[in-house]
């Protein structure tokens, strides 16, 4: 299951699917992940026009222990993707 805040799903004419207009202050929350022992890195694809941010990463909650921070800049436009992690 899943929850949020905010953020809102978009399927393109390409039938892809993402979670688009995330800003400063929206969540997202998964139930249930198993990312298996020995997991030390997450790769997200994300596009964006804007200056960039960063991603943290939680246990538990919203206001969890940040376990990871993922840093990223423009990407050059927002259908150009690419892999940050």
């Amino acid at each position: 299951t899943s929850s949020r805040n905010g953020p809102t799903d978009v399927v393109d004419a390409n039938d892809l699917k993402f979670v688009a207009f995330i800003f400063d202050g929206h969540w997202m929350r998964y139930d249930e992940i198993d990312f298996g022992e020995g997991t030390d890195r997450l790769t997200f694809l994300l596009a964006t026009g804007d200056e960039g941010g960063t991603i943290e990463i939680r246990l538990d909650s919203q206001d969890g222990e940040i376990i990871g921070l993922c840093r990223f800049t423009n990407t050059g436009g927002w259908h150009t993707w690419q892999s940050v992690g």
